[in-house]
């Protein structure tokens, strides 16, 4: 009990910070991209555009037109709320991190998660957390609730409701087998197509960076491997990796997604940013 109790001090403690840095991390990419905003039925102005053969004479703007040489269509922005399903891997792999990296995987992980669940709650979405308990939230008051429940969460994918239609965005290392992956994400993606898989790596993982005799062990430390000149291994495990990450690809594409990859060693708003695009090409 005592030990719950000072992991859920430390938890709290944490999350001040985490949703002010995710906060940040999604200042900087709303501040340089238009998100999901495309042309539709709602009550938003977007855009004037020239008019063109087809266009209903009713979505003639005439005043504005009349202060112009040409016709003026004035387009409302669409605005039919989207549910996007998020997954965030529970897996103990997610916990570790080398000294090359400042946070873990997991940290990194949330800080994305919850960045991307900003960015959408202020378009006006609905972000549903992947799990046996219905997590559903919508509205910019929203945001503090989703900073809460991300990090305590019993994500389950294999449990969670996802509405037809709706999106995925799957966070994990997928540091698994390929079969494994496609596995676990294919019956989800039947529901809702063209997933967003976002893989967090430590830069340890990406490129083997020791020397001499070590051994490997998963997190779990029911595998172990010995290895007695570790340089000697770095070209072997360089191809295995990179033939790894062609295949993960090859599995995102098969399901008609997006694979974003991001280092922890690395600033988070490139990946979120690629992510942001990811969602919005989804539209």
């Amino acid at each position: 009990m005592a030990d719950q109790l000072a992991a859920a001090q430390s938890l709290a403690a944490r999350l001040p910070g985490l949703l002010v840095e995710a906060e940040r991390v999604a200042s900087t990419v709303m501040q340089g991209s238009h998100g999901r905003r495309r042309s539709g039925s709602g009550d938003s102005f977007w855009q004037y555009r020239p008019f063109m053969p087809g266009d209903p004479v009713n979505r003639i703007d005439w005043r504005r037109s009349a202060r112009s040489d040409r016709v003026s269509i004035r387009e409302t922005e669409w605005e039919a709320a989207q549910t996007v399903v998020l997954w965030l891997d529970p897996a103990s792999r997610l916990d570790w991190r080398s000294r090359a990296a400042p946070v873990t995987k997991r940290m990194r992980a949330q800080l994305l998660a919850l960045a991307a669940g900003i960015l959408l709650l202020r378009a006006g979405e609905r972000v549903r957390l992947a799990g046996a308990e219905l997590r559903n939230f919508q509205g910019r008051s929203a945001i503090e609730r989703l900073a809460q429940a991300i990090p305590t969460y019993a994500f389950d994918l294999d449990a969670a409701v996802v509405p037809r239609h709706a999106r995925l965005l799957l966070i994990s290392d997928f540091l698994f087998e390929l079969p494994e992956v496609a596995a676990l994400i294919g019956p989800v993606a039947g529901l809702a197509p063209r997933p967003a898989l976002v893989q967090v790596l430590d830069p340890a993982e990406a490129q083997l960076p020791y020397a001499g005799r070590i051994e490997l062990r998963d997190a779990a430390g029911e595998h172990r491997e010995l290895l007695r000149n570790a340089s000697s291994a770095a070209e072997t495990y360089a191809l295995r990796f990179q033939a790894h990450q062609e295949g993960l690809r090859q599995v995102a594409t098969h399901l008609g997604g997006t694979l974003v990859t991001c280092g922890t060693e690395e600033a988070a708003s490139p990946a979120l940013l690629a992510i942001w695009h990811a969602l919005a090409s989804q539209r």
